[in-house]
């Protein structure tokens, strides 16, 4: 009996373990990240969208004038299908390369927050830096619905754009030039709230209302930083 009660205790802390482990970053509006990204100095932000989104769909404008870094979990690319020869476009994930430039950019103690076009990327790329360099090596954040990534394990709702339930004649994702949202005066935080109760409530940057531009620091490319010119 002993034996089972200390083989039952080893598996209740070794689950307990990989639970805390599995998602110890955090969920953040895109309000709420405006407003740490404002208030702390040593919190970044990372778009890990391609460099054509970045560029041709715009991002955002942080609140020192600045735009985000743009560091992809994904590039787009063409790959060959060993089936049948194939070739697909498609999108290629380089977490190895995103890995680099994170840890080379960003001190350790740092807090990065990361956004997608809607959720899906930034959260596995939130994992893959805590399982990679352990969650104390960062505090990582995702403006994401929280209640969308226990859903499906794999965020939406959030990141730049949000749901696919924005009218594409208004805030349409191809961008360039004309169809970009104005937000106008000042900032309008009516869209978002703290207060979640749906999965499918947006909590995007674009549906919040935050300032957006498509004229961005290039030395924040990852390109650029690779020591292009």
């Amino acid at each position: 009996m002993k034996k089972v009660s200390g083989v039952l205790v080893v598996m209740f802390l070794v689950f307990g373990l990989l639970i805390s482990s599995a998602r110890a970053y955090e969920t953040l509006t895109a309000q709420e990240a405006y407003e740490l990204l404002a208030s702390h100095s040593n919190a970044y932000l990372i778009d890990v969208r391609t460099t054509a989104e970045f560029l041709w769909v715009g991002t955002c404008k942080l609140p020192d004038g600045t735009t985000p870094y743009n560091i992809p979990w994904k590039i787009w690319a063409y790959q060959f299908v060993e089936t049948d020869g194939k070739v697909k476009a498609g999108g290629i994930v380089v977490k190895h390369l995103f890995l680099e430039l994170v840890k080379r950019t960003f001190p350790k103690g740092s807090t990065l927050i990361l956004m997608c076009r809607s959720g899906h990327r930034s959260t596995h790329a939130a994992e893959y830096l805590e399982e990679e360099l352990g969650e104390d090596y960062y505090t990582i954040y995702e403006i994401d619905n929280p209640l969308k990534n226990e859903e499906n394990g794999k965020g939406g709702s959030g990141g730049f754009q949000g749901s696919s339930s924005v009218d594409p004649n208004e805030k349409g994702y191809r961008g360039y030039p004309g169809r970009l949202p104005d937000p106008g005066p000042g900032i309008s935080l009516e869209t978002v709230t703290d207060d979640i109760d749906d999965p499918d409530d947006s909590v995007s940057w674009m549906d919040t209302g935050l300032p957006i531009t498509q004229s961005v620091d290039k030395d924040r490319i990852w390109l650029y930083m690779l020591g292009g010119e």
